[in-house]
């Protein structure tokens, strides 16, 4: 039995809907996913390389403004396997006086300033760092601070194979409702880990909470969470 995550202190984390761009795939790699369920566009499988300094994981970096798809592409034609993910947001109308008016339709744009690439913490290096042969311009690390270290000295945020998973096959589904997730928004039903058996989001892993006033099931680890629309209970089972 596992305890649902701990809340991390996560610095550079922008709104998730303050971008414009077209939809389209949200995994670029040169090497593509073990398995992939193409009636969702979901990534399922990923492969495993190397062990220590050396393995391969997923690191969370902070792009500049409306320069997430550029980045991710550009990752991609170096080999690596990047993704950005895309949720729905709202589109309004100014009014003459500079107030919003209705909503007009929901769109989906890229999470603000959000990429991920999998990679050994040296390819990571190589792409955020002046020094880097692969560097992109303004591509950073995000930084989790809960450790308490001295600045420049904590260590970048990374997800686990499994968690990504989860977290890209929430992001991929066509959803309105999908949301990014604080902790302190969410009441956890208990510290079960569940798995999905039905409906759109059939397969996914992670706890029940009762977020946006439903019961609904939240994905990710190390500050970076979504979370499902509805999920009823007879959809839920424990794992």
């Amino acid at each position: 039995m596992e305890s649902h995550p701990v809340k991390p202190a996560l610095s550079d984390v922008a709104p998730a809907e303050q971008q414009s761009s077209a939809p389209r795939r949200e995994t670029s790699s040169a090497t593509p996913p073990v398995t992939q369920n193409r009636k969702n566009g979901v990534s399922l499988e990923y492969a495993q390389k190397g062990n220590g300094a050396t393995e391969r994981k997923w690191f969370a970096l902070r792009a500049s403004y409306g320069t997430e798809v550029k980045a991710r592409d550009a990752i991609s034609l170096k080999g690596f396997e990047a993704y950005v993910p895309f949720l729905y947001t709202k589109v309004v109308n100014p009014s003459r006086h500079g107030k919003r008016k209705a909503v007009v339709k929901m769109i989906r744009k890229p999470v603000s300033n959000l990429v991920f690439i999998r990679a050994s913490r040296q390819e990571a290096d190589s792409f955020v760092q002046l020094s880097g042969e692969n560097h992109i311009r303004h591509l950073h690390y995000f930084y989790n601070h809960l450790e308490g270290l001295p600045q420049g000295y904590e260590n970048p945020v990374t997800i686990s194979d499994r968690e990504m998973q989860n977290f890209m096959r929430v992001a991929d589904i066509d959803d309105q409702h999908v949301r990014r997730a604080r902790l302190e928004d969410c009441h956890f039903k208990d510290g079960d880990r569940v798995r999905v058996t039905e409906g759109k989001f059939k397969g996914v892993e992670g706890y029940v909470v009762r977020a946006h006033g439903e019961q609904r099931i939240i994905v990710g680890e190390s500050g970076l969470y979504l979370v499902t629309s509805y999920i009823p209970s007879a959809f839920i089972t424990k794992i």
